[in-house]
Order: C-alpha cells, then structure tokens, then sequence
C-alpha cells in the first residue's frame, strides 16, 4: 500500500514539473534550451567616440552636436576636451 501511494505522489510531482517546464517553454521570449534553435542574433551597431571623456558607445545613445558625439548632455554642453 505505502509503495502505491509513493508511487502516485511521484507520477503527480514529475507530472507538475513538465507542465511547468512545457509552460516556460511556451511563453515569449523564453530562453531557449541548449542546441535549440536559435533566433537571428541582434544587429551590429555604429559605434562612436564621446569627444569629452572618449568613452565609446552605440551611435543610437549618442548626443550630437557639430558633428561631434558624447556620451551625455552634461559632456555635450561641456564640449569637446581640451588637449
């Protein structure tokens, strides 16, 4: 009897634990398991030089101003470094 009832508490929790797992797998934007398909991979982004502090970031995040890039308003206002 007790090795019944094992039995069945084991079928209802491997039962749980695929459901959700099938669940997971289901919803947008899952990770995908290993050697799955995989999605296209993002594209490549311009990259730009902060003409204040010369950090480098995506030319989509930059300010503009003279034909110069930096990285914030603050830098922008400031203008490009001395040298």
């Amino acid at each position: 009897m007790s090795r019944l009832v094992i039995l069945v508490l084991l079928v209802l929790v491997v039962g749980w634990w695929l459901q959700r797992r099938i669940a997971r797998l289901r919803q947008p934007g899952a990770p995908q398991a290993p050697g799955g398909s995989r999605g296209k991979a993002p594209a490549p982004q311009d990259m730009v030089v902060c003409a204040h502090c010369g950090v480098h970031l995506p030319s989509a995040d930059a300010w503009i101003q003279d034909r110069l890039s930096y990285c914030c308003e603050e830098h922008r206002r400031l203008g490009p470094k001395a040298s």
